[in-house]
């Protein structure tokens, strides 16, 4: 009897991939961060905001961030360098070492008085009006997505 010819080898099933869901990008909202005059030191409040930040941060990990620096228009621009740039160092110091996010994903920045959210001439009698209190400030700028 002759041999019967070999079965065919039967083809590997190919599998079938899910259509991924397209994701909305949520938008990361992190509130600024405000500070006494001349001072970069973090005060309760602004901790609690940092904290609430932190959550934010955490929950989308691929994102990098700048952190800004920004004084009120009291002072010589050189004297205001130096608060703004601790501001925003003493901000990613927190989010570092109190949130254990990843440094690599921060950038400090300091832009002293040039980017006021409320403009009013400096007095002897307003540096700690509503107006200068709102400039002395970190803010969250959302970088890389």
């Amino acid at each position: 009897m002759p041999a019967s010819p070999p079965a065919p080898k039967a083809e590997p099933k190919k599998e079938v991939q899910p259509a991924t869901a397209k994701v909305e990008p949520r938008p990361i909202i992190a509130d600024d961060v405000h500070f006494d005059f001349d001072k970069a030191t973090l005060i309760s409040e602004a901790k609690d905001i940092l904290k609430k930040n932190i959550e934010a941060l955490k929950a989308d990990p691929g994102t990098a961030f700048r952190t800004e620096g920004d004084t009120c228009q009291h002072g010589a621009d050189g004297n205001n360098m130096t608060p703004r740039g601790r501001r925003a160092d003493a901000v990613k110091e927190f989010l570092a070492k109190q949130g254990g996010i990843d440094e690599s994903r921060m950038i400090a920045m300091a832009y002293g008085k040039t980017r006021p959210l409320c403009e009013d001439n400096p007095t002897p009698n307003n540096n700690n009006d509503e107006c200068m209190k709102s400039n002395r400030r970190v803010r969250f700028v959302v970088i890389v997505k």
